[in-house]
């Protein structure tokens, strides 16, 4: 079945009904289909049908049945005498809607550095306009750290003083990717920064992070959590983002 008066609009969706439904309720499961695809056209055709014969208002919940009907298009079917008969045929798009949509595609960038083959991950995946960072860390072009954490004969961090440029270094590296895509750290919209103590990030951090955003307020939601441990020894810091890509 295909609306009424939507010869244009057919190929955009379908509702396949195998019951013996009356016209009104033909009309309605039309109606809200037209809204779940957005064909606004075909809707308001479909609602002039089923407004002509129906009652004034909903028998169940008492309510004009033109809100009834908007309601229904923007959620899932409930017990309303008049769609219950018909619920099981409005699905949201159908597997042959799905098969026609654009497939999303993604966009990977990497930095070279060893561990990303070792562990298998990209640093940035570029998705619909977002770009999700993985955890950036300090260390330079060559994957070697700038400011390695000393560690004691256990191997377990001595001193937290490197806390500042490990962090100031991550943001480097995090710039550094965005420009692959042609954004700034001011398209950052979240953070999540990992530190191995929270005292020393909360006596660096803040001084570097408005350095690095240029504002006194960084437009960006962040989050600090403390852990145990990093992926390397000597790592005091690591900061994932996720930003969105300027308009163009």
């Amino acid at each position: 079945m295909t609306p009424r008066g939507a010869a244009g609009a057919s190929a955009r969706y379908s509702v396949g009904i195998s019951l013996m439904i009356s016209p009104e309720t033909e009309a309605t499961v039309e109606y809200i289909r037209a809204h779940q695809c957005g064909a606004v056209g075909v809707a308001r055709t479909a609602r002039s049908h089923v407004m002509a014969s129906l009652p004034s208002e909903c028998s169940a919940c008492s309510r004009p049945y033109d809100v009834v009907m908007r309601k229904r298009a923007t959620e899932s079917l409930c017990a309303h005498p008049l769609l219950t008969s018909a619920a099981c045929a409005v699905q949201m798009p159908s597997e042959m809607d799905k098969q026609h949509e654009p497939k999303r595609t993604k966009h990977i960038e990497q930095l070279g550095v060893p561990w990303e083959a070792a562990f298998g991950y990209a640093q940035v995946v570029e998705s619909d306009g977002t770009l999700y960072l993985s955890g950036q860390l300090d260390h330079d072009a060559s994957g070697k750290m700038t400011a390695p954490a000393p560690l004691d004969a256990n191997g377990r961090v001595t001193d937290f003083a490197n806390m500042g440029q490990q962090i100031r270094q991550a943001y480097v590296n995090a710039a550094a990717l965005l420009a692959r895509f042609g954004a700034t750290l001011d398209d950052v919209v979240e953070e999540v920064m990992y530190v191995l103590d929270l005292d020393a990030a909360f006596a660096a951090a803040p001084a570097i992070r408005r350095e690095a955003y240029a504002r006194e307020m960084p437009q960006v939601a962040n989050t600090l959590v403390a852990t145990p441990r990093l992926a390397f020894r000597e790592q005091l810091v690591e900061i994932k983002f996720v930003a969105r890509l300027p308009a163009t």
